[in-house]
């Protein structure tokens, strides 16, 4: 019920260190890119350190309107337990094996639901998927779009 960390990209140097130090994730310098206008949204990262630069993405959205709701406790734009929207956005877990002779670690996520909408793929262009060992067999079959939601990560614990 939680979210796996292949690798992870952020903008901050002092977060990418701290994440690498404390928790042992996967963290990676990035350069990145965000431009919003009206309903399009462009979002660009290159990959700076560790290890080899360049694994990027370019990814281009038009924004559509929140996602359906189901009543007033699942108001439009949140999204309804046993969805597909639900398994993909709500996760308060995450996973995390900073090599493989350590151990697994898990940490409780604590956040609001996501503010999720209808998106559009205009454009992609990556390879994050493919710089983490992945292949695809085929463009994203459904994409969201969410303005984010602060989080807080609680203290790792080694899986038992």
């Amino acid at each position: 019920p939680g979210v796996w960390f292949f690798r992870l990209d952020a903008a901050s140097s002092l977060a990418v260190r701290i994440a690498r130090w404390r928790w042992g994730l996967p963290y990676y310098r990035a350069e990145m890119e965000l431009l919003r206008s009206g309903s399009t949204v462009r979002y660009a990262s290159r990959r700076l350190w560790p290890g080899p630069p360049g694994a990027s993405t370019r990814i281009a959205a038009e924004i559509g309107e929140p996602i359906l709701g189901e009543n007033r406790e699942h108001p439009p734009g949140k999204a309804v337990p046993d969805t597909l929207e639900h398994f993909l956005a709500e996760r308060y877990i995450l996973y995390a094996q900073p090599s493989e002779t350590m151990p697994l670690l898990q940490g409780r996520v604590h956040h609001r639901p996501y503010p999720l909408r209808e998106a559009r793929l205009l454009e992609l262009d990556e390879s994050l998927v493919a710089a983490a060992g992945i292949t695809l067999a085929a463009e994203p079959d459904h994409v969201l779009f969410s303005e984010g939601v602060d989080v807080e990560v609680f203290a790792l614990d080694q899986v038992a």
